[in-house]
């Protein structure tokens, strides 16, 4: 059964284990998990080289099996000696049935959206598999080595910082502008393929960029800061007095905002000030989130926090939906 694989490491990498056999002829020599175990459990996934002494490199992939080539895929080269491997977690609350084609589909957009970048950001995805009754869904890709920005972006001296949200930048507005069919209207995510979709240019601001300072909230958040941040975000900071936000120290990362702004201003990124309805589209975001929060049909959140806990989080939310009732005048 699917559900076997969330609790035993070893079943998910024996089945990992089977498929690069199959498919390859290719032998792991070791395993490391890359994060913690939430909507995927990933891994790194070290290979046997390649045992053909001598033999010149163009003749080793004709010596090989032949690979099958499925849709949004490249051919796994015979000189790789390491992959990533992603593998469903049946209980992350996703749609199981597409949730591996769509997270392909997205890094083929995003990878052609970011075609004219120096260095291709996007990983190539070696073979993908659905889910079934007996196993998950997974994915086998393209190993990149790097470290974690949001954990080194506080550590960055001014400078680096700068640079990197120029970078950031760029990648965003080259995502904002991405051809899509006439149907579609546009994309969101820059690098989290798992939970892409496509959407209005606003909804990007609703689900990631928090280090940044662009995280935009409902108008009925508990924290002062956040309310700030949504009117500098909404009206421009240059015309709002942000002054009293500070520097790094809080929640916000003011100065990281600041700087984010201004170099989302530079690439031309579409910002939630020039989106005709933003404000109210977060505060809808917000409390269809509130009616429902997600986290409350995943086992592990449930069992990680006390009844009392989760009572009051409760009694928060439901103050919250009746604000936002009062401000629609129901």
């Amino acid at each position: 059964m699917a559900s076997e694989f969330i609790t035993s490491s070893a079943r998910r990498e024996g089945f990992i284990t089977g498929l690069l056999r199959e498919r390859y002829e290719r032998e792991c020599s070791a395993f490391h998990k890359l994060g913690w175990d939430s909507n995927n459990f990933v891994y790194r996934v070290q290979l046997v080289p390649v045992p053909i002494e001598g033999t010149p490199a163009k003749l080793i992939d004709k010596l090989l099996p032949p690979q099958q080539q499925q849709a949004g895929t490249t051919a796994l080269p015979s000189s790789a000696n390491e992959v990533v491997a992603r593998v469903s977690n049946v209980e992350a609350i996703l749609n199981e049935d597409v949730r591996v084609e769509n997270e392909v589909a997205a890094m083929c957009l995003v990878r052609n959206a970011l075609g004219s970048l120096d260095m291709m950001l996007v990983p190539d995805v070696f073979a993908w598999g659905r889910p079934t009754s007996e196993t998950p869904g997974w994915i086998i890709q393209e190993f990149k080595a790097g470290i974690q920005l949001d954990k080194a972006f506080g550590n960055m001296d001014p400078e680096t910082r700068q640079n990197m949200q120029k970078q950031i930048a760029r990648v965003f507005k080259l995502i904002q502008d991405c051809p899509l069919p006439a149907s579609i209207y546009n994309l969101t995510a820059i690098l989290d393929f798992d939970l892409s979709h496509i959407a209005s240019p606003a909804e990007e601001y609703f689900y990631s960029l928090t280090n940044l300072g662009s995280m935009l909230g409902g108008s009925f958040d508990d924290n002062p800061d956040e309310i700030l941040l949504r009117k500098c975000l909404l009206e421009g900071f240059d015309k709002v007095d942000n002054t009293s936000g500070g520097g790094e120290g809080g929640e916000i990362n003011w100065i990281a905002a600041r700087i984010t702004d201004h170099e989302f201003i530079r690439a031309g990124v579409l910002r939630p000030s020039e989106i005709k309805g933003c404000g109210e589209l977060a505060n809808l975001k917000w409390f269809l989130e509130s009616l429902s929060p997600p986290y409350f049909y995943m086992p592990r959140w449930v069992q990680g926090h006390k009844q009392e806990f989760i009572d009051k989080k409760k009694q928060a939310i439901r103050s919250t939906i009746e604000k936002y009732l009062d401000h629609w005048g129901f």
